[in-house]
C-alpha cells in the first residue's frame, strides 16, 4: 500500500505484544527521528555482523571462567578444628 510502519517493542512486555504502526499513529516522533538516525549511522558503517554482540560477550566471559575454573588447582580443605564442651568452674 506504500504506508511506512514501524514495529514498537513494548519495554518489560513479551514480544507478543509488539505492534506494527503506522508513522501518523506514532505520537512522539522523536521515537521515529531516533530510528532513522540509527539505521543510517548502520546503514555508514556498511555491512556488520548479525547476532547480538552483547550476548556474544557474554558467552566468550562464562567460556573462559570455566576454562580457568577447570585448570585451578584444588584447595586442600582447612584441617577442622575439634571443639569440647566442658563447663568450668565459676569463681564467685
Amino acid at each position: 500500500q506504500g504506508n511506512v510502519e514501524y514495529l514498537l517493542k513494548w519495554k518489560g512486555w513479551p514480544p507478543k505484544y509488539s505492534t506494527w504502526e503506522r508513522e501518523e499513529h506514532i505520537l512522539d516522533q522523536r521515537l521515529v527521528q531516533a530510528y532513522e538516525e540509527k539505521e543510517q549511522r548502520d546503514r555508514a558503517v556498511g555491512h556488520r555482523r548479525r547476532g547480538s554482540r552483547a550476548k556474544r560477550l557474554l558467552q566468550n566471559t562464562v567460556y573462559t571462567m570455566d576454562l580457568r575454573r577447570a585448570h585451578k588447582a584444588p584447595e586442600t580443605p582447612q584441617p577442622r578444628r575439634r571443639l569440647s564442651l566442658s563447663r568450668s568452674p565459676l569463681s564467685e
